[in-house]
């Protein structure tokens, strides 16, 4: 007598298979974004605490005005911050604007180089924690 799986049996983990990941695949994604909003936090207390630095080392060397930031931030925080898109990421409108996005939903930053402070406007400024 030969021993093999029914038609029955193979459908049945099929669909169980296909149940799985009908359940798996979003909350991995929802993990996913949150993994990039936790990265763009620490990106965001890099670039706030390179200011700060950059600043004193200009306060060493006489010059008491606040840092430029530069391409992807190279000025204020070592190697920079590697830029984004729309969706995910950092992007710079401008030397003292940036841009944070995390799954589409975008917060614009502006860099007051007259009193060192960032502003945001924007719906993800409450996920990037500000």
């Amino acid at each position: 007598m030969k021993k093999a799986f029914t038609m029955i049996e193979l459908i049945f983990v099929i669909v169980v298979l296909g149940i799985l990941a009908g359940i798996a695949v979003p909350r991995l994604a929802a993990t996913r974004d949150d993994a990039t909003i936790a990265k763009m936090r620490g990106d965001l207390a890099s670039i706030r605490s390179g200011i700060s630095l950059k600043r004193s080392q200009n306060m060493m060397r006489g010059n008491i005005g606040w840092p430029e930031l530069g391409d992807n931030f190279s000025n204020v925080v070592q190697g920079g911050i590697k830029a984004g898109n729309d969706r995910n990421g950092w992007t710079q409108d401008g030397g003292d604007k940036f841009k944070g996005c995390v799954a589409g939903q975008c917060a614009n930053f502006k860099y007051e180089r007259v009193d060192g402070n960032i502003t945001c406007t924007g719906t993800a400024c409450d996920m990037l924690g500000y």
